[in-house]
């Protein structure tokens, strides 16, 4: 074993700027494969790299579902949104036909606006992420 190929665990925690708990954390969960050499854990830089590969393209999976969950949170909530003034336009119909007072309809608005309002806020919660 040609030291140059190693990572001792102090060198690994100060490259990645974790405790080296971590370090020891990553080895006893068999995530980073180690060699104990004396008192001294040594870690293969191939198999390391190899680990940061996995680490890294779970991060991208993750991302992706992120992406694909916000995307899909977005449109439902642009479809409530919408039916909401769909419901607002209605109501407005009926007190012009006379078929509810203005009284009911300030309620049945007071209501949906509302909901409309938070819908905006979750939209704008959105944008910014």
């Amino acid at each position: 074993m040609e030291k140059n190929n190693f990572y001792t665990s102090e060198e690994l925690a100060k490259e990645l700027r974790v405790n080296i708990m971590t370090i020891y954390r990553y080895i006893k969960a068999g995530k980073v494969k180690a060699y104990k050499i004396g008192k001294e854990f040594r870690i293969d830089k191939s198999e390391f790299y190899s680990f940061l590969d996995k680490v890294k393209t779970e991060l991208e999976r993750i991302k992706k579902r992120q992406s694909k969950f916000y995307k899909d949170s977005v449109i439902k909530i642009k479809k409530e949104y919408n039916q909401i003034q769909g419901k607002l336009d209605k109501s407005l119909d009926l007190v012009l036909n006379g078929v509810i007072n203005k009284d009911e309809f300030s309620k049945i608005s007071k209501d949906l606006q509302e909901r409309k309002a938070e819908l905006e806020y979750k939209l704008k919660d959105y944008e910014v992420k």
